[in-house]
């Protein structure tokens, strides 16, 4: 895979993974401003719907996280590719310029 594809994918995993820390930095935050609001307990249903808030988030993070996988693997992939066709025409060549050069 070629340096530069391989730093955007790390470039794209490192946003993804900041942005997980900090959805869950929130939802820590916005654990802790329930509870201590008013010193109240949290319902349970409070809870969920904090918790559904998040998780979505994460899904559409994760989401992201599995498209630059992917994204990486079909790259290398391809690479492999061009690197043996790019083998293959060499040996080609090789082969054209040994049979020229015997000819002459």
């Amino acid at each position: 895979m070629s340096k530069n594809s391989g730093s955007n994918i790390n470039d794209n995993l490192s946003k993804l993974d900041s942005k997980i820390e900090r959805l869950i930095t929130e939802f820590v935050k916005l654990n802790s401003k329930v509870v201590d609001q008013d010193e109240k307990l949290v319902t349970k249903e409070e809870l969920n719907q904090k918790h559904d808030v998040v998780m979505t988030a994460l899904d559409k993070v994760l989401k992201e996280v599995l498209a630059s996988r992917q994204e990486q693997i079909i790259n290398s992939q391809r690479l492999d590719d061009h690197d043996k066709d790019i083998e293959g025409h060499g040996k080609r060549i090789k082969k054209l310029e040994n049979h020229t050069t015997q000819q002459i």
